[in-house]
């Protein structure tokens, strides 16, 4: 369970935010080695992102607040 709790989150949560960035951004010219940073540290926030997969509302406040974080707004 904890394993397809983990791949959901990053099918839900983190790859839509990735393909919403703009492509002059940091984050987008090295997408590769951001997408191995998020696998090897989601792993140990599966349990704190739970409310964000299992709720709309939560999602959409965690995409918008997590794409603000990579764009550095």
């Amino acid at each position: 369970m904890y394993f397809s709790a983990w791949l959901i989150q990053l099918w839900t949560l983190f790859v839509p935010v990735m393909k919403t960035l703009p492509q002059n951004n940091y984050v987008s010219k090295h997408k590769v080695s951001c997408y191995v940073v998020l696998i090897i540290m989601t792993p140990f926030l599966v349990i704190f992102l739970l409310p964000a997969m299992l709720s709309d509302s939560n999602a959409r406040r965690f995409k918008v607040s997590f794409r603000k974080g990579l764009l550095g707004e």
